[in-house]
């Protein structure tokens, strides 16, 4: 019986200046026969129903302009319809031409993979590569667990291709959970789940305004947003931990890392930020706000 996968791409109004590029990416791959695709657009946008879109695209309105709702909806068009896999296409990115083709071949020789995750390139505004396979650096072992995401945020939607039976039985979702994706993957490695990174590079991810993977400068202010939506994030992992009886020594030191940073003297956190400003930054936001907390906390003993 043949593989069914589907990729879905959620399209939102600040997406829609890169609309033409990510879907002449997807029209142009050069294997589509295993691969349907589904774009959900949000209610405030006018989705442009003039192209000529393959037959394996399939159009939806979403049913709630919220994107946490933008996913669920995608999981159950996909669990509801028979499809074996699941993947992401972030709409403002650019897929390579061999995408569709090489995850088709990933998963068919990895049948044993909860998760796999590929390399991204990072492009600019304007589409210029700013840098090839950012993730491969950041990973030591082909074999991931929660010590590979723990720092990290860099097992998203935009790089993993999900096996669907395993979204089944996701608990929602916590209120207050900004990182969608790192959440589901973080529930499943520790249901033990097994993931495993390719070094390949299959996306394009874009940075502009609204979409930053890679720091080049920062503002104290944001920082302390970005470590509150951290907190809020282990807070939660280890409340479904502590209910599911699941032991985390990671969850908990990072937990203690974070409540360590934050009695810290505010005079300190903003001259640690002064000594770094103007540094030369290749970073994920999320591992730059553990990394500052750590330094932080260093420093303050």
């Amino acid at each position: 019986m043949k593989t069914r996968i589907l990729a879905c791409s959620v399209l939102y109004k600040e997406s829609m200046e890169f609309f033409q590029p990510f879907i002449d990416s997807i029209c142009n791959q050069n294997c589509t026969n295993h691969v349907d695709v589904l774009l959900v657009y949000e209610p405030d946008i006018i989705f442009p129903c003039s192209l000529k879109l393959g037959d394996n695209i399939i159009i939806e309105k979403s049913k709630k302009p919220v994107i946490i709702d933008n996913r669920i909806q995608c999981i159950d068009f996909a669990r509801q319809n028979g499809y074996d896999y699941i993947f992401w296409i972030d709409s403002d990115d650019v897929c390579y031409p061999s995408k569709f083709s090489t995850i088709v071949a990933l998963t068919a020789d990895n049948p044993d993979i909860d998760i796999i995750v590929h390399d991204m390139s990072i492009i600019d505004y304007k589409g210029s590569i700013v840098r090839h396979n950012f993730i491969r650096n950041k990973i030591q072992d082909v074999n991931l667990g929660m010590n590979d995401v723990i720092d990290y945020n860099i097992m998203g939607f935009g790089n993993c291709i999900f096996k669907t039976e395993n979204l089944a039985n996701i608990p929602p979702i916590p209120e207050g959970i900004v990182a969608v994706d790192w959440w589901i993957v973080s529930i499943l490695l520790l249901s033990g789940k097994r993931a495993k990174y390719l070094p390949i590079s299959l996306t394009y991810y874009r940075q502009h305004n609204n979409n930053i993977a890679v720091i080049t400068d920062f503002i104290y202010s944001t920082l302390q947003r970005q470590i509150e939506i951290i907190k809020v994030h282990f807070d939660a992992l280890a409340t479904y931990c502590s209910i599911n009886c699941i032991q985390s020594y990671q969850i908990e030191h990072r937990r203690k890392l974070i409540y360590d940073y934050i009695i810290i003297n505010d005079s300190l956190k903003i001259e640690i930020v002064k000594t770094l400003q103007g540094s030369k930054m290749d970073y994920v936001w999320w591992e730059f706000a553990i990394a500052y907390m750590k330094e932080a906390v260093k420093c303050q003993k």
